[in-house]
């Protein structure tokens, strides 16, 4: 029992820690197989940026952020750019 005009600490946790991933080499492949890759592991990600690249397939991943390899959590999102004829 605790005295009545005793001091109490509270230690409120978040919850576990949200799972860290590392981020998959995407450039190359295209916009849809990407996209199952992330949301695979529940990543979001953001409307793809496009880029005029003649002679590149369409829909082609030609960049993303974060960088592959680099450490990535579930609330991040990802941004891909692809590649638009």
């Amino acid at each position: 029992t605790v005295p009545r005009d005793a001091d109490v600490s509270i230690l409120v946790s978040l919850g576990p820690p949200s799972p860290t991933f590392v981020m998959p080499y995407l450039v190359g492949l295209n916009a849809e197989s990407a996209k199952d890759r992330l949301q695979a592991y529940g990543i979001q990600f953001t409307t793809p940026q496009v880029a005029p690249t003649p002679g590149v397939q369409p829909d082609t991943v030609l960049g993303q952020n974060p960088g592959p390899g680099m450490p990535l959590h579930r609330t991040d999102l990802v941004q891909l750019t692809v590649s638009q004829p």
